[in-house]
């Protein structure tokens, strides 16, 4: 996986200051409106830990892959960043103010409760975790079979060969329904304050009739991501 996630950032050079565009902003601005010390867990090339610096926090990126953190000291040699375990992090108990982790425990295959465990001893009593996953939306749900089918298949060795792939398929990552999620991260210690859907997904003319109806009614419905706001 480390060298999965090496190849992953060569190509992302891009660094952007500032995210108050982005879709996933949306989710978390009124959570980490108090300044305060914030550990971005899993910040790739640490776009995040400068924009949350220019609102005046104090924060710390950590990654699991060096690539991204090589080229985010190269930008800005001041960044605090370092490479570890989500599962296994180098911090005393009760450190930070928040924490934020976009798109990052999914990819464990023992399942994302080792970090969520770590996160919240980490965290400062009634400290904020912001933590978003792949959303199993209801449309996902009716696909469930075919994408239940489509991981058996891309395991077929014989299927990988024709198909001119030489590497071993390997686990990617988990979805989530908002329900299981919220069990998981009460499981771990947090009291849930709310999971928030976003990144919604491009539709074609069929998929907006039927979500039309259904997103006025579903709040799950469609939704990429969603962002879990908790409380230790």
């Amino acid at each position: 996986m480390a060298e999965y996630w090496s190849k992953h950032w060569e190509s992302r050079t891009d660094y952007r200051r500032d995210l108050r565009t982005e879709p996933l902003w949306e989710t978390i601005k009124d959570i980490i409106s108090n300044k305060g010390l914030v550990l971005e867990a899993g910040c790739g090339s640490g776009q995040w830990v400068v924009f949350f610096n220019g609102l005046g926090h104090y924060s710390i990126g950590v990654d699991f892959s060096v690539q991204p953190l090589m080229h985010a000291k190269k930008q800005n040699p001041a960044l605090k960043l370092m490479a570890c375990d989500l599962r296994s992090m180098p911090f005393r108990n009760d450190s930070f103010d928040y924490i934020y982790c976009n798109g990052a425990v999914e990819h464990d295959v023992e399942g994302p409760e080792a970090a969520l465990r770590e996160f919240c001893r980490v965290l400062k009593p009634s400290g904020k975790l912001m933590c978003s996953v792949p959303c199993l939306n209801v449309e996902r749900l009716f696909s469930l079979w075919w994408i239940a089918l489509r991981d058996w298949l891309k395991k077929r060795k014989f299927l990988r060969c024709i198909a001119g792939k030489k590497d071993p398929f390997e686990f990617y990552q988990y979805l989530f329904t908002p329900l299981e999620y919220r069990a998981r991260l009460e499981s771990c210690g947090f009291k849930v304050m709310a999971i928030r859907p976003y990144g919604f997904r491009k539709k074609g003319r069929l998929q907006k009739t039927i979500s039309y109806f259904a997103d006025k009614n579903l709040e799950f419905y469609n939704p990429h991501m969603m962002m879990a706001i908790c409380q230790k």
